[in-house]
């Protein structure tokens, strides 16, 4: 079968271009009953690349909501059995997986090479993070959540307008009920859903990312479903000038060392002097309450000080430089083709691992 009978009838509609579909790159993180839709509609529209990232495994209530989820894949990753049920129903997309959290999984690097990314989380939280890695390489992004009867699509498409963080708390604008959100949290009894809606949000956000892939006006905003009233409502949003996630990283010196090598093999590479800054903080032991003895760990720090016996307080770094050499980035959670920040001598240089 060829290209042109795969993709004849959407090649049909006015202004398509499945050429610019078939060379975007796309990074979908969650493969949930909302991620799960995603991947499998990009796949199908005829995205070239996607970068599956989730670090959870199918469970049982998995299987009423996840659309390739079947008993025998319990247990395993949702990233990886979502790739290759992509691989059976759409072999020309190239399909990488990640079987970790986003934060360790996808580096800043790969965020910026990324025409679109598509966020597919559980939690605010976990949101407000990703939006801020995307804004840090002005990659444009679509968040998509449920609710029982309905849903929320965010996006956040243009450089220099608003992003998830600009929005104040869950509901927004008075247009909804705040109860009737996947963002409110005070309400866990109102958080489930069902593969219904999950699909129904996952389509408007891969009719919305088509566009944006194709070079089509998109403006950001955010629609409410709301399948009770039989209504989408669009809320229009602007940039908080006073939110704080809206900093972009400085040009990036390459440094070939990748995360699967050691703290020391990094520094190696680096200035003299030069302090790599994790994202995260990293574990590296503690200190005793009594004596104030700085105790070395590789994890979690002892119960209870060698020199004194006395009650340690766990301490953590983002110091690169003082973390034992022979750790190995990855482990760290370092993630691939992370981009760091450098501290040499007080200036912050930005430096990007190879693949």
């Amino acid at each position: 079968m060829t290209a042109a009978e795969w993709f004849d009838r959407q090649e049909r509609i006015r202004g398509w271009d499945q050429s610019r579909l078939r060379e975007a790159a796309v990074v979908v993180v969650g493969l949930g009953a909302i991620g799960s839709e995603v991947a499998q509609n990009l796949a199908k529209l005829g995205v070239g690349r996607l970068l599956l990232c989730d670090h959870d495994v199918i469970e049982p209530s998995n299987l009423s909501r996840i659309s390739y989820a079947a008993p025998g894949t319990v247990g395993r990753h949702k990233a990886e059995v979502a790739a290759e049920e992509l691989g059976r129903i759409a072999p020309d997309c190239e399909v990488e997986t990640r079987t970790r959290a986003f934060q360790s999984g996808v580096g800043l690097a790969e965020l910026r090479e990324a025409d679109l990314v598509f966020s597919c989380l559980d939690t605010r939280a976990e949101r407000v993070e990703l939006n801020g890695r995307c804004n840090l390489v002005a990659t444009p992004l679509i968040d998509g959540g449920t609710h029982p009867w309905g849903g929320e699509v965010r996006f956040f498409v243009e450089a220099d307008g608003p992003c998830f963080a600009c929005v104040p708390g869950p509901a927004t604008g008075g247009a909804t009920d705040p109860r009737e959100t996947c963002l409110d949290e005070s309400e866990p009894e109102l958080l489930p859903s069902h593969i219904g809606t999950s699909a129904l949000v996952a389509a408007w956000m891969c009719t919305l990312g088509a566009r944006v892939l194709m070079g089509m006006p998109v403006q950001s905003g955010i629609v409410l479903v709301d399948c009770l009233r039989h209504r989408a409502t669009s809320v229009a949003i602007e940039r908080d000038p006073e939110c704080a996630f809206h900093n972009a990283i400085g040009p990036t010196t390459l440094v070939q060392c990748s995360h699967r090598q050691t703290v020391g093999d990094l520094l190696q590479l680096l200035p003299e002097g030069a302090c790599p800054i994790a994202w995260h903080a990293i574990p590296d032991g503690g200190y005793c309450r009594l004596c104030a003895t700085k105790v070395r760990a590789r994890t979690a720090a002892p119960d209870a000080c060698p020199e004194c016996g006395g009650e340690l307080i766990a301490s953590s770094t983002l110091e690169l430089a003082s973390i034992a050499t022979d750790r190995v980035l990855g482990d760290l959670g370092v993630a691939p083709r992370e981009i760091l920040a450098v501290d040499i001598r007080g200036e912050i240089q930005w430096f990007e691992l190879v693949a």
